[in-house]
């Protein structure tokens, strides 16, 4: 079962096979003893170790944003507090604002979050079942989790597809 978060120790462990393993990819894909490789798979190699490279770089980015990101919330509740109770005004736009943050930061959190299967689960049952079990578990849950996410895009459509459809009767 996972409840708790990777320590630091494991996570730096983990950071350095991540950094090693990126470093061999580069190696492999410039060969340093002179060996004569195709262009065609030195060009592969090097789009391989560069995705490697890019997925690094976005993640840094994303987790940059999250941490800009709740920054400006605190500030602003805290800034917004402050001015409330020593000058009895606020700045009425820093609620919205906060609230945009807190939003922004949970979507990006769980993208961050799935792609480190690092979601909380009790996986007592799952752990229990065979491989292909386990693998249909899998692909039952990322298609629940697709549908929870077309769920407010389709009802978010749905009143112009009424719209459309009302003016079609007139």
């Amino acid at each position: 079962m996972t409840f708790f978060p990777m320590a630091a120790a494991d996570r730096a462990s983990v950071r350095k096979e991540m950094e090693a393993r990126l470093l061999g990819r580069l190696r492999q894909a410039v060969p340093g003893d002179g060996a004569a490789v195709r262009g065609d798979q030195q060009r592969s190699r090097l789009s391989r170790a560069g995705g490697a490279a890019r997925r690094g770089s976005f993640k840094a980015v994303e987790i940059a944003l999250l941490a800009v990101l709740l920054l400006a919330m605190v500030l602003m509740v805290f800034g917004n507090v402050v001015l409330r109770y020593v000058f009895n005004s606020g700045i009425v736009v820093s609620e919205e604002l906060a609230r945009f943050c807190f939003v922004w930061l949970t979507f990006i959190g769980a993208i961050v979050a799935v792609r480190d299967n690092a979601h909380l689960g009790m996986d007592n049952v799952v752990a229990a079942l065979p491989r292909a079990r386990k693998l249909a578990c899998l692909a039952a849950s990322q298609v629940l989790i697709l549908m929870c996410c077309a769920r407010p895009v389709l009802g978010h459509l749905a009143p112009a597809r009424d719209q459309r459809l009302d003016d079609r009767r007139r």
